[in-house]
């Protein structure tokens, strides 16, 4: 029995071998409904390294990557759109049962992976997001001596986190905002005002359904917060009664394949999309933009800015100054699942993505054609003055 041939939560038979590496097919099979192109690249391949010894979601291993990932890369490379600069920082909160869910567990193993990648990274790992005067002094609180304004934010109870932003004058919601927005954060008080510039905050939340629905109010909804964050459904993958047997080098020999991506992004470097990317890009633009109606609207309403960061995340992690169509394929995988996880958490009808009827309407030649394109570097893409 393959992981694609048993539903989702059903215990394996003893005699299965749940230490068999699934294939991407398999993965997107297995109950998640996670698309073949989330699994592009060094994200792909951590994911089907880990998921046979672990009974975390995959979709939650890719997302605490992709979110780790622009968490240790810092605030240097970006895309430029209009006269705003989207860097790698994302903001994730996975949503599942407080045992079931898997949520810890899946960072775990993130976090083993990026800390023998950056062990000085390790220090900038927090958690307790109760106020906006405590991120802002987090972002802008020296490390090694010197200032480090990397902030990796971890909230097991995230539900605790929504509730204090519903206290008259607690400033968390507009700074958090901010943080994914600028990164120029700043309290407007008379004495002791705290501010701190290019802060490069990343936060990975856990909280139930029943929590979300009860603690996401309509203001937090439509007033820009809620959809900041990649809203991704989290539960077990699979029974391990013995947990799993993955051998301490193949985490060293991921790590090792991590440390070159990480060198490239920490560069000041300006991305470009290829002009397959830019067509694909095209297509689905507008879509994006839209967006839907109702509360899910307003939480899903940025997502051709989350898509763009997904791409650059992925452009990153393959050591590429261009955002390509297997990039940008991969960042709208991505989005398609939490899009559709969304609309289950809150009951509201779903915004169909156009990269399905975009990939069904073209010629085969069209595709050749569109590979072709994203294989040749795009005139003008270098690093910036450092």
């Amino acid at each position: 029995m393959t992981f694609a041939d048993r539903e989702f939560g059903e215990k394996p038979n003893p005699s299965d071998n749940v230490v068999q590496i699934p294939t991407s097919t398999e993965i997107a099979s297995y109950g998640h409904r996670l698309e073949d192109h989330a699994l592009y690249g060094l994200p792909g391949e951590f994911v089907r390294m880990i998921l046979p010894h672990t009974e975390a979601d995959p979709a939650a291993l890719l997302v605490s990557l992709l979110v780790g990932f622009g968490s240790i890369i810092g605030r240097n490379a970006f895309f430029q759109v209009e006269g705003t600069k989207h860097y790698g920082n994302l903001f994730a909160v996975l949503v599942g049962g407080s045992s079931t869910g898997r949520k810890g567990t899946s960072w775990g193993r993130v976090r083993e992976v990026l800390g023998l990648t950056d062990p000085e990274w390790l220090g900038r790992i927090q958690s307790g997001l109760s106020s906006g005067e405590g991120l802002i002094t987090a972002a802008s609180s020296p490390e090694n001596g010197k200032g480090d304004p990397r902030v990796l934010v971890i909230q097991p109870e995230f539900a605790s986190t929504l509730a204090v932003m519903g206290r008259q004058g607690n400033i968390l919601s507009p700074i958090i905002r901010e943080s994914w927005d600028s990164g120029s954060l700043q309290t407007m008080v008379r004495q002791n005002p705290l501010r701190v510039d290019g802060a490069h905050v990343s936060i990975i939340g856990h909280i139930t359904q029943e929590e979300l629905r009860r603690n996401l109010n309509s203001t937090e909804a439509a007033n820009g917060f809620a959809n900041r964050f990649l809203w991704i459904r989290s539960g077990r993958s699979k029974y391990l009664p013995d947990g799993g047997c993955l051998a301490d080098s193949e985490i060293a020999e991921f790590a090792g394949k991590l440390r070159p991506p990480v060198a490239f992004a920490r560069q000041t470097l300006q991305l470009q999309r290829d002009s397959g990317a830019r067509d694909l890009w095209h297509y689905v633009y507008r879509e994006l933009s839209d967006g839907a109606s109702a509360l899910v609207g307003a939480v899903t309403s940025r997502a051709a800015a989350q898509v763009l960061r997904l791409s650059v995340l992925y452009a990153l992690m393959d050591s590429s100054p261009l955002i390509r169509v297997e990039h940008l394929e991969a960042a709208l995988a991505v989005w398609h699942y939490a899009e559709s996880r969304q609309n289950g958490f809150l009951e509201a009808q779903s915004v169909t993505l156009s990269l399905i009827r975009f990939f069904k309407c073209c010629e085969p030649n069209q595709l050749e054609c569109l590979a072709a394109k994203s294989q040749r570097p795009s005139a003008g893409t270098r690093p910036l003055a450092g």
